[in-house]
């Protein structure tokens, strides 16, 4: 099996159930990836978004990939905060990838300021933080 046949496989899961969060945020991966089907970011960000929803948040693949939409600029504004609400609810959900990417816009914020701090002479650096909640998950987990 190739990498486009995923696309068809999400589609069947969803013929036999057009509300699987799984399913949805797989045919959401393969429009933001471009397996199977034209990449198509918009498409990608509105599947991510209805998956989250029906999963009521519940879904890592949903999560993730809103995450990389707006950490990316992909199909909607670029949004670095909104990003890293996704990247943490992702990573509650023991997401590594989403753990290391916050750590990634971590670093990239310290840098941007001490820049800034090197620029303004001195103005004190400000670093922003991810504050991570003790979120536990229920049962609904399907995702």
């Amino acid at each position: 099996h190739d990498i486009s046949s995923v696309y068809d496989y999400f589609q069947r899961a969803l013929a036999l159930n057009d509300k699987l969060p799984s399913a949805i945020a797989g045919i959401g991966k393969c429009n933001q990836e471009g397996f199977g089907v034209l990449r198509n970011f918009e498409e990608a960000v509105r599947l991510f978004t209805k998956a989250a929803e029906l999963s009521e948040g519940h879904c890592v693949h949903a999560e993730l990939g809103l995450a990389h939409a707006y950490a990316n600029g992909w199909g909607v504004e670029q949004d670095i905060e909104v990003a890293k609400t996704h990247y943490t609810n992702a990573k509650l959900m023991g997401s590594f990838d989403a753990a290391s990417k916050l750590n990634g816009l971590k670093q990239a914020n310290r840098q941007t300021g001490k820049q800034a701090n090197r620029q303004t002479g001195g103005v004190e650096e400000t670093v922003m933080s991810v504050s991570i909640s003790d979120k536990k998950l229920d049962d609904k987990q399907e995702c």
